[in-house]
């Protein structure tokens, strides 16, 4: 009992981990662009000040934001993880689809539900059978 309540508790969150996971991708995605597009801007040959007090600091400004770059350049997994997570969780209506789908094929294996059905198939012949023979006696 226990730990079918666990189950459908965590059935209950599953579009709340979804939607997370959706969010940290998205704004990951858009992190990933903003800062690919700041290392291919940030060209340390092309220094566009004169004066030679400024270059340490466009030098440094330059490294340092290729370096954040760099830093989250290697940390792609959590994006990517975020993307398998969106594709792979399936939403809670999805997850009870799938536990009424097994309950139903369970059902239909069991011995009761062939018995059911053989009975049934027996009525349904027989309630034809009566059609037909009132059929012919018309």
């Amino acid at each position: 009992m226990t730990t079918e309540i666990v189950v459908l508790y965590l059935i209950t969150r599953l579009d709340s981990i979804n939607t997370a996971a959706s969010i940290i991708f998205f704004c990951g995605s858009f992190l990933f662009g903003i800062l690919l597009l700041v290392y291919m801007l940030a060209d340390p040959d092309k220094n566009p000040y004169n004066g030679k007090e400024n270059i340490e600091s466009y030098d440094r400004s330059t490294r340092n934001a290729r370096a954040v770059c760099l830093l989250v350049f290697k940390r792609w997994w959590i994006v990517a993880l975020c993307l398998g997570i969106c594709v792979f969780v399936p939403t809670k209506k999805d997850a009870m689809f799938i536990i009424a789908g097994t309950g139903v094929i369970e059902a239909a294996k069991s011995e009761t539900a062939q018995r059911l059905a053989g009975k049934s198939v027996d009525i349904v012949e027989k309630y034809l059978d009566s059609l037909i023979d009132a059929g012919a006696k018309k």
